[in-house]
């Protein structure tokens, strides 16, 4: 019988507006890290990076993204990664990112971005969309 992992200790959720990674060091850049986002007109898309970093995680996580609204209804989605990420130890600080996403959002106002891991709800980082000027 298998049995679910326990939920990882989310450390950190980061919208940027880039992300790289230094293939010399392996070190993560975040560009333009924000909780706000400025769109010239709505329905907007617009290109966002996320950065993440779990702990005390055990055994193996599939992550998914969602963008809720106000009334919690989920207004956009990431496809949720077809390999697992594997925690194997526990007081490691592990890394998991999503560079180059396009966040669709359908009008202005603050919103929720939402990690799921297996399908649950790990972590959760308020944003808010606003017009340019705003």
């Amino acid at each position: 019988m298998q049995h679910k992992p326990l939920m990882p200790n989310v450390r950190a959720l980061l919208l940027c507006r880039e992300l790289f990674e230094d293939n010399r060091t392996g070190e993560h850049i975040l560009v333009g890290p924000a909780s706000k986002i400025h769109a010239k007109q709505f329905p907007s898309v617009t290109a966002q990076a996320v950065y993440l970093e779990v702990t005390s995680g055990r055994g193996d996580y599939i992550p998914a993204l969602e963008l809720r609204d106000g009334n919690d209804r989920i207004v956009w989605g990431s496809p949720p990664w077809e390999k697992p990420f594997p925690a194997i130890d526990p007081l490691k600080i592990y890394s998991i990112t999503f560079p180059g996403l396009m966040l669709c959002v359908p009008v202005p106002g603050r919103y929720d971005l939402v990690l799921l891991l297996n399908g649950e709800e790990a972590a959760r980082r308020a944003v808010w969309v606003l017009p340019v000027g705003q």
